[in-house]
């Protein structure tokens, strides 16, 4: 309960909490008992100053199922709400405007706004036209595209090309 009501994670707390995850693993054979906060877990990981992919290349070693879950909890479409105008125009070319259409379809309005803003007056109103035009999309349908512009993202920012806000923080250019 304590780890859902945090607003700030200090480093000793970071430290503290690598400790008891090792721990942690390191019992998961003698124990079968379901553990939640999967998404807790891939906020204090986002947070973590540290090196990340150390990290999760750590817990990996242990549980590799467990990590690509937290994995994608970490790079949820969200996100994208997030970044800097910089980064969406980056994301917003190599991602084709009917993957848009789709991945867009029910999201949060922030991520939305934070796309649409991004994208050329005339892109805007062709993916708004695309929208309307494309009607109602399975669900799984629409997951598995924002799978694939997360996969774009995530490779973007792998390669240096853009620098993702994996958490709310205030940013200044």
């Amino acid at each position: 309960m304590g780890i859902a009501r945090l607003k700030e994670v200090d480093r000793e707390l970071l430290l503290e909490l690598d400790e008891l995850v090792n721990r942690c693993l390191d019992n998961l054979h003698t124990q079968s008992t379901e553990v939640a906060g999967m998404q807790q877990t891939a906020d204090i990981i986002n947070r973590y100053s540290g090196n990340k992919q150390q990290m999760i290349e750590l817990l990996r070693a242990h549980d590799a199922d467990l990590v690509a879950e937290i994995e994608s909890r970490m790079y949820d479409f969200f996100i994208l709400s997030r970044q800097t105008e910089t980064a969406l125009m980056r994301i917003v070319e190599d991602v084709a405007l009917e993957q848009w259409a789709i991945a867009l379809k029910g999201a949060e309005p922030e991520v939305r706004q934070a796309i649409t803003q991004t994208m050329p007056r005339r892109q805007a109103q062709s993916f708004e036209d695309m929208m309307r035009r494309s009607g109602p999309v399975p669900l799984s349908r629409v997951e598995e595209v924002r799978k694939e512009i997360m996969t774009i993202v995530r490779e973007l920012a792998s390669t240096g090309e853009i620098d993702l806000q994996l958490f709310p923080e205030a940013v200044v250019e």
